[in-house]
């Protein structure tokens, strides 16, 4: 894709790959197959989203840094039903 992709983390199983592109026109989260095939899927619909950090196995879950005002927000969405829980935190 002409976008610029960033960022990228594998997840604990090997098979899948999260990372930041803007081909949506702002940063969001995306995943893709390890190896190339399939369709790549967005996970996030924030204003502006970063950063992915897969966490380590059994969970199924990616944290990342979403702006939706000023400063940024981390939060963890669950790969295997989209959900996106915020933490508390502001930096």
């Amino acid at each position: 894709h002409p976008a610029i992709d960033s960022t990228p983390t594998w997840a604990p199983s090997g098979t899948q790959i999260a990372f930041t592109s803007d081909r949506s026109g702002s940063p969001q989260i995306y995943l893709v197959a390890a190896d190339g095939l399939g369709a790549v899927q967005r996970l996030t619909s924030e204003s502006y989203a970063d950063r992915p950090t897969w966490s380590p196995a059994p969970y199924n879950e990616i944290a990342f840094a979403s702006r939706n005002g000023p400063g940024f927000d981390i939060k963890i969405i669950d790969v295997g039903n989209r959900t996106v829980n915020e933490s508390n935190s502001r930096s």
